[in-house]
């Protein structure tokens, strides 16, 4: 990736991948239209491919947000093609990413850029009780709220691509982000690439932002089963590096309590009913993943 001119730098790029997302990308500019931050900036929404009116949203934000631009990524769906289109236009020599459907807490960009003084790769915290009710947050395990930085258990830990800072130059060493992620898994694997290449993610605890899940039901559901497709697809990539897979003994246990209380899930109060689909999901979509990949992960 070609870095821009030193003269046409600024402190800090903003960069949103957006597909079919009119119906929130407004809350989120205006979240961005709110900041503390008093450093020079830009925000850059990337359209990518949306049949929806993202676009013109998001360009009636001109003149509210800082130095907004809205630019076009149709040729390839997924956020990490649409994020390598904005990191090549950016001219930030701090990169934010966050997502279309959240909200930014209004000291965010400040305290990402604050943060960035002492690391190049850095994650906020995600807060899930200001866009969710809690049937959704049931559907994804009833937490109020995720750390910047997870562990993944006897691995690398990693930061959720929607609360993301990276400098630019460690951006322009790592490369483009890969695009064979799509839906999920994304973030891990730009984690794990930077880790690998000897920087670690630093949490930076007040860089808060409102994380939106999907709707309860199917949407939640299928998002669930996706992720575990893309779990399978992290695996093929970095067992050589060190990744673990769980031990056949763990796995069988797994899918026969998943069994078990999924043809009791009728029966099952609602919040564990909840529980259940969603292990099934995680389960038939690592299943489906490893015949897919050839690649056994259960």
């Amino acid at each position: 990736m070609a870095a821009p001119d030193d003269s046409a730098r600024v402190d800090v790029s903003v960069i949103i991948p957006a597909r079919n997302a009119a119906k929130w990308i407004g809350e989120q500019l205006d979240a961005l239209s709110r900041q503390t931050f008093d450093g020079d900036w830009e925000v850059i929404v990337v359209d990518n491919g949306s049949t929806d009116a993202t676009a013109t949203v998001a360009r009636s934000w001109a003149g509210r947000v800082a130095r907004l631009r809205v630019v076009e990524a149709p040729d390839q769906s997924g956020a990490n093609f649409a994020r390598n289109h904005g990191v090549r236009v950016a001219r930030g020599r701090l990169l934010l990413f966050c997502d279309a459907d959240d909200r930014a807490s209004s000291t965010w960009v400040e305290r990402m850029a604050r943060a960035s003084e002492r690391a190049e790769f850095l994650g906020g915290p995600l807060d899930f009780l200001a866009l969710n009710s809690a049937r959704q947050r049931a559907w994804y395990g009833g937490e109020s709220e995720a750390p910047g930085v997870r562990p993944w258990d006897g691995y690398l830990s990693w930061v959720t691509s929607a609360n993301l800072g990276m400098a630019a130059a460690l951006a322009e060493r790592m490369g483009p982000f890969d695009t064979r992620f799509v839906g999920a898994g994304d973030d891990i694997a730009l984690s794990w690439r930077v880790t690998l290449l000897g920087t670690p993610p630093t949490e930076v605890p007040d860089a808060v932002m409102h994380y939106r899940f999907r709707p309860a039901g199917l949407a939640a559901w299928r998002h669930q089963y996706v992720y575990a497709k893309r779990m399978v697809t992290l695996y093929r990539e970095f067992a050589p590096m060190g990744m673990p897979r769980r031990e056949w003994n763990e796995a069988w246990g797994s899918w026969r309590y998943t069994l078990i209380r999924s043809a009791l899930a009728p029966l099952l109060p609602p919040a564990q009913r909840q529980s259940a689909l969603r292990e099934l999901a995680y389960n038939v979509g690592k299943a489906v993943g490893s015949a897919q990949e050839r690649t056994l992960f259960l």
